[in-house]
């Protein structure tokens, strides 16, 4: 696959090895160590309806991408990742290389396959945070014969979590 490079093995159709210090992540993006408390968060609530995050957690946050056109087939994802141009933001900040932190592909409870994107973060400063993802498809994506996205297509949803 060009462009895809996958990183770790761990859902929306639009879903350790531990350092002894919590304070230095294994990587930029990944949680440090098994022992800290985490907190997933995906770009779907409104400011509104806001997740809550609990002071000194880390935050994970993710969004993936099911399978569920025709016979869900590890190749369908694949060929969607090179189909999207993915970008990721928290707070405004943009995501450095925000394709290296997809997952390997894996099949969900129901059967189908999925991937994820997962980025996590040390501790937030309490208040309300963002997490922006955008899809763009300059050249559509189709599966199972059916066209899923057209080309030229941005799909960008922002999300709302608040520490408390």
């Amino acid at each position: 696959m060009r462009r895809r490079r996958y990183v770790k093995a761990v859902g929306t159709g639009i879903a350790t090895l531990g350092l002894s210090s919590t304070a230095s992540a294994r990587g930029e993006g990944e949680l440090p160590n098994g022992r800290v408390r985490e907190t997933r968060v995906n770009p779907f609530p409104s400011k509104e309806d806001a997740a809550e995050v609990p002071a000194g957690n880390w935050v994970t946050h993710y969004v993936g991408w099911v399978d569920v056109n025709g016979e869900s087939r590890r190749t369908d994802i694949e060929r969607w990742l090179d189909a999207v141009e993915f970008s990721a933001s928290i707070d405004g900040e943009p995501i450095e290389d925000p394709d290296r932190f997809w997952n390997d592909p894996e099949i969900n409870d129901d059967g189908n396959w999925i991937v994820w994107w997962e980025y996590s973060t040390p501790p937030k400063s309490e208040g309300v945070h963002t997490f922006t993802t955008k899809f763009e498809y300059p050249d559509g994506f189709e599966d199972a014969g059916k066209t899923i996205r057209d080309p030229g297509r941005t799909d960008e949803l922002t999300g709302y979590y608040e520490v408390v």
